[in-house]
């Protein structure tokens, strides 16, 4: 005879196995949306993690909306997650990722996020919509974080527009800090 406990292991394992194939069939499997998350979360790991593109377009569509969904998450994930997931939206090339890209970087919610935001916005949209960037850019000028002038001040002038060197000699002639200055013409 065998022992009760195995008994009752065997009869646990049955139950799970029932109820797995309950719910399968049932059509209440786990939304697409939250597995990919997940996956797209699994990609953004790493200790010394670099922007392969090769990694998030293998999922085809969806991608940048669990990005979206990553960055917007303060709770979920450290804030190196949220970062890594503003670098890789400069991938999408899109009106959502642009608006969304453009409320991050004008938000007060944190400088580290807004700088990143920018950075990405500026590498995504500065050939298809440079107008665009050039507005972004001139309006993040006059922020309290001198990372994020840098940062807008750069985009000015790789854009090379009449009015985006104008607007960068107007920076480097009114930016208070000497270090953020040669930052902004490298």
């Amino acid at each position: 005879m065998k022992h009760p406990t195995s008994l009752l292991s065997r009869g646990r394992r049955w139950f799970c196995a029932a109820a797995i194939f309950a719910v399968a069939t049932a059509g209440l499997a786990l939304p697409a949306a939250a597995v990919e998350k997940e996956q797209v979360r699994k990609m953004l790991r790493g200790y010394e993690w670099k922007l392969k593109p090769e990694s998030f377009t293998q999922f085809g569509e969806g991608v940048d909306e669990a990005l979206m969904a990553i960055v917007s998450d303060p709770e979920a994930m450290p804030a190196y997650f949220r970062q890594r997931a503003l670098v890789a939206l400069r991938l999408y090339g899109n009106d959502v990722v642009a608006d969304f890209l453009e409320s991050v970087a004008t938000s007060p919610t944190g400088k580290f996020l807004a700088r990143r935001a920018f950075e990405s916005f500026a590498s995504a949209f500065a050939a298809s919509r440079p107008a665009r960037v050039e507005a972004l850019a001139a309006s993040l000028l006059n922020r309290g974080d001198p990372h994020l002038r840098v940062a807008a001040a750069r985009a000015l002038r790789t854009l090379g527009t009449a009015t985006a060197e104008t607007r960068f000699s107007a920076y480097l002639s009114s930016e208070p800090e000497a270090w953020a200055r040669r930052q902004a013409r490298k």
